[in-house]
């Protein structure tokens, strides 16, 4: 939708539409094609779709072999080159944000003379079949790329996008992230006006429901700009536009004065990363995170009445062996108590996403990658590594202890909590 918006105010005209693998896609974009009478498509890839988009776009180049396909995501800035391989009869993969390079190569499409030199971010295989890359995109102000009027754009009906992205980048250079192998990483907060009309917008167009998420990774690392946002939600709607965001641990431990407004505004839904229970697996992913300030993060999110907080676990990543793994059990289960009712403990199997620090040197991190490319099923719930402790199988089988023990410790928890509470 952000595409779309900033092409449109460059005079081309963009649709989005949204597809569940379980729906019948193949036949419903040849009719959409069909429909609106366009020869090009782009379609957003991460890991867990790259193969059902492979799947689809050898049946789209035999109905229609002038077909002109943009790829983007985070799997193709993970590694482009890759990506192109793996999804054949693609033209061209976009690196990095795709308002600029979509525009400008669907208006040289326009013009019928495509010179991808000429465009920044983008990757192809030239005629000779070698894969070439036109550098990166420098940075702007992202204030500069409008916030996107969903309705104008939508092929959903009856559907508002409801998710807001208030800024790009990360300061995290976590070892399991692409963020993790840049060399600097430079975040890029839109103005808060900015945020606060495209907040206006949503909810304006929202239908029964009156919720909104946030996307990013570092939402509240400002605080006064955090204030405004609330500040707004709390005058204009009165609190009753309920919102999620994600935290970074070591950014929310140093403003945890923000919580009783971010409250009164209708945050219902907090997010957490805490991977491990070690430190030294703490460490080694780079986390910036020491496990007590976890701890206290999740009972002042608690004690200040937020209702939800939801904390991942990876099982079988770096360095893991029967000890850090009980390590992390026996963390959980401490989260549970200090926030009884309010704590969601969840956990996902390590997968080496591309363009990793972990999916690099794997080795640094005393893991094995046994299934890189995550061809045995979705991310995060099949095992692709071994550690020097643990097998494939021994991994699968402590993630169905993880469960089973959170699952356990729940139901002993809710025998003390009140029907307020549940």
């Amino acid at each position: 939708y952000y595409i779309a918006e900033y092409a449109n105010i460059n005079n081309i005209n963009i649709k989005v539409k949204k597809y569940s693998s379980s729906e019948p896609i193949i036949s419903d974009i040849l009719s959409l094609l069909d429909k609106h009478k366009c020869r090009i498509i782009g379609f957003s890839v991460d890991s867990e779709n790259l193969w059902t988009i492979r799947r689809i776009m050898i049946n789209l180049k035999k109905a229609y072999p002038d077909l002109f396909v943009i790829i983007g995501g985070p799997q193709v800035t993970g590694d482009p080159q890759l990506a192109l391989k793996r999804i054949p009869h693609v033209n061209c993969a976009v690196v990095g944000e795709g308002e600029r390079p979509v525009t400008e190569i669907i208006r040289q499409i326009k013009e019928a003379k495509i010179d991808y030199q000429q465009i920044k971010g983008i990757g192809y295989f030239n005629e000779n079949n070698q894969y070439c890359f036109t550098g990166s995109q420098n940075p702007v102000n992202v204030d500069e790329y409008p916030y996107p009027r969903r309705k104008e754009y939508t092929l959903d009906e009856n559907v508002i996008f409801d998710q807001i992205s208030t800024g790009r980048g990360c300061i995290g250079k976590c070892a399991f992230c692409y963020e993790g192998n840049k060399k600097e990483n430079h975040l890029r907060l839109r103005s808060v006006e900015n945020v606060i009309e495209e907040i206006d917008y949503v909810v304006s167009n929202l239908q029964n429901q009156k919720f909104i998420t946030f996307l990013d990774d570092t939402f509240i690392i400002n605080p006064d700009r955090t204030e405004t946002i609330c500040n707004h939600l709390i005058n204009k709607y009165n609190g009753e536009i309920k919102w999620f965001c994600e935290a970074r641990v070591d950014i929310l431990i140093k403003n945890l004065h923000l919580l009783p407004l971010m409250k009164r505004s209708g945050l219902i839904r907090v997010q957490l990363g805490g991977e491990s229970g070690n430190q030294r697996v703490l460490d080694a992913y780079n986390k910036n995170m020491q496990i007590e300030q976890l701890i206290t993060v999740v009972d002042a999110l608690f004690k200040n009445g937020i209702p939800s907080v939801y904390i991942n676990f990876i099982i079988g990543g770096a360095f893991e062996t029967l000890g850090t793994f009980n390590d992390t059990v026996e963390l959980a289960k401490k989260l549970l108590e200090v926030a009884p009712g309010c704590a969601e403990v969840g956990s996902s199997l390590f997968s080496p996403y591309v363009g990793t620090p972990m999916r690099n040197n794997p080795e640094l991190y005393g893991i094995r990658l046994l299934d890189k490319d995550i061809l045995r099923g979705p991310d995060g719930f099949v095992t692709t590594i071994e550690t020097d402790e643990l097998s494939e199988q021994k991994i699968l089988q402590l993630k169905a202890i993880f469960d089973s023990e959170v699952l356990e410790k729940r139901g002993l928890l809710l025998r003390n909590l009140s029907n307020e509470v549940i």
